[in-house]
C-alpha cells in the first residue's frame, strides 16, 4: 500500500505542476466571463473530454505514433508552444468580444482542452512516468488531475464575482500575456531539446 501511495504520488504531483489548473483558471476567466452559464458548462465538458480522448489516447498510443511519424518530443513542444503564442497575440490585438464571437464554438477543444490543459507540458511528463511508475498509476493520476481541473474551472465564477467586470478584462489582459510567455517557454525547450538531440 505504501509503495503504492509512494508511486502514484510521484506521478501525480508532476502532473498536477505540468497541467498547472491553478494558473489556467485566470485563462478560462478570461475566455468565458462573458458568456451565459449553459454555454460555458458545454465548454467546459468539451475542454475535459477532449483533454481526456488526447491524455489516453497520448498514454497508450503516444510513443508508438511519435515513433512511426518520426516525431520527437522537441517538435511537439515546439508546435504546441507555437499554436498557443498564435492564440494569446490574437486574443491581444483583437478585442474581447470579437474573440468570443471566433472562438465560442471551439475554444473547449482548442485552445482549452489542447494546448492548455493536455499540452505539451503534460505529455511529455507522462512520457517520463509511464517509463518511471507504469501506465495504470499514470492513468490514474492523470484522472485524477483532470478531475481537480474541471472543479477549478467550475467554480471561477466565484472569482470573477469577486473582481467585478473591470477586474475580468483586466484578469484577460494579463491571462494573454502568461499565455504568450508560457508559449515562448514551451518552444525554447523546445529548440534547446531539439539543438541538443541533434549534437548527440
Amino acid at each position: 500500500m505504501n509503495d503504492f501511495f509512494s508511486s502514484f504520488l510521484t506521478a501525480f504531483i508532476p502532473i498536477f505542476v505540468a497541467i498547472d489548473a491553478v494558473g489556467l483558471a485566470p485563462v478560462y476567466i478570461s475566455m468565458t466571463d462573458e458568456l451565459d452559464e449553459k454555454v460555458k458548462n458545454a465548454i467546459l465538458i468539451k475542454a475535459m473530454v477532449t483533454a481526456s480522448i488526447i491524455g489516453l489516447g497520448f498514454l497508450f498510443l503516444g510513443k508508438e505514433v511519435f515513433a512511426f511519424l518520426g516525431i520527437q518530443l522537441a517538435d511537439f513542444k515546439i508546435a504546441g508552444g507555437l499554436i498557443l503564442l498564435i492564440l494569446s497575440i490574437h486574443d491581444l490585438v483583437f478585442s474581447i468580444s470579437k474573440r468570443k464571437e471566433k472562438y465560442t464554438d471551439s475554444i473547449g477543444v482548442v485552445p482549452l482542452g489542447m494546448p492548455l490543459v493536455m499540452g505539451p507540458g503534460t505529455m511529455s511528463t507522462m512520457f517520463v512516468l509511464i517509463d518511471k511508475v507504469g501506465i495504470p498509476v499514470t492513468f490514474l493520476s492523470l484522472a485524477i488531475n483532470l478531475v481537480i481541473t474541471a472543479i477549478f474551472f467550475h467554480y471561477s465564477k466565484h472569482m470573477i464575482r469577486i473582481i467585478g467586470k473591470g477586474g475580468a478584462e483586466g484578469v484577460s489582459k494579463i491571462a494573454n500575456l502568461m499565455l504568450a510567455s508560457i508559449a515562448v517557454m514551451i518552444i525554447r525547450t523546445g529548440i534547446i531539446e531539439a539543438i541538443a538531440r541533434a549534437k548527440m
